[in-house]
């Protein structure tokens, strides 16, 4: 009977197998040669990799470097390479100003609320560069009463914004002006649990960033 010898590989000859099977050659010639070598799946990567640190030399880079990664501009680090405890000011999102729109906000900023009227008398809001009622062209901004009464409306008890944290709970109506276009915004120096439908309302404007908002308040 052949007797069948079995293969005992020797110490440091077996080959890993999988995706590890290759030999790195080109990645170690490319660290003695000190090339940057970035990870092989793709991430966030700073400009300038950092060499092996330790203790205060490792934070003072990290701080340094912080921001070279573009999605973490809004955390910084002190001098000593800590996240920063003090709270960052963020500013509320604000409506963007158009052409068509311009005419609104520049009476805004006069404290008055300005809609478009056309030829026949009637009133619209959004702004729009003809009349929704009967299409015509002839039109011009004139100034509204800045009165009305609500619609309808919701109480946020949340957040979506970090700006609207400081003001939860608010209210948030639909408005129905006395000229007849409905106008969305915040009812406000009222508690939000008093506010009711068909309750009178007029115009008030706040002064954020520059940009003066028309919200309202109970008449």
């Amino acid at each position: 009977m052949e007797r069948v010898r079995a293969h005992v590989p020797r110490p440091g000859s077996a080959r890993p197998r999988g995706r590890h099977a290759r030999p790195r050659r080109w990645l170690d010639r490319r660290r003695r040669r000190g090339d940057r070598v970035l990870g092989a799946r793709p991430r966030l990567q700073p400009r300038h990799r950092a060499r092996c640190l330790h203790g205060a030399r490792a934070r003072q880079s990290r701080a340094a470097h912080a921001a070279d990664l573009p999605a973490h501009g809004a955390r910084t680090l002190d001098a000593r390479g800590h996240r920063d405890a003090r709270q960052v000011t963020i500013a509320p999102p604000l409506p963007q100003r158009t052409p068509e729109s311009a005419p609104f906000w520049d009476g805004c900023a006069q404290e008055e609320l300005r809609l478009q009227r056309c030829a026949s008398g009637h009133w619209w809001f959004p702004p729009g560069r003809q009349c929704p009622e009967c299409w015509s062209a002839d039109w011009r901004w004139e100034r509204a009463s800045g009165r009305g009464t609500v619609f309808s409306f919701v109480v946020f008890q949340r957040s979506y914004h970090p700006a609207f944290r400081e003001a939860l709970p608010y209210a948030v109506a639909v408005i129905a002006l006395a000229e007849g276009p409905r106008f969305l915004s915040r009812v406000v120096e009222i508690a939000p649990d008093q506010v009711r439908v068909g309750m009178p309302v007029a115009v008030t404007f706040e002064d954020v960033a520059g940009t003066k908002l028309p919200l309202f308040r109970r008449a």
